[in-house]
């Protein structure tokens, strides 16, 4: 699952994007290992661009 925020404006944009994903793991059982992970980018147009990224939760189901 993706879901993805956009504000653009005349000279800043800033993105946020939330990713829920697999984790491509070695196991022997039907276990799953999923993250969610945060990712913002800022964009001053004509100076820089800022981007991040936060792992902030790791689950096995």
């Amino acid at each position: 699952k993706e879901y993805i925020f956009n504000i653009d404006k005349k000279c800043w944009a800033i993105d946020f994007k939330l990713i829920d994903s697999l984790v491509a793991t070695n196991t022997t059982n039907n276990s799953v290992l999923r993250q969610n992970i945060l990712y913002m980018e800022l964009n001053l147009k004509q100076l820089f661009t800022l981007a991040q990224n936060y792992k902030f939760k790791q689950r096995s189901e």
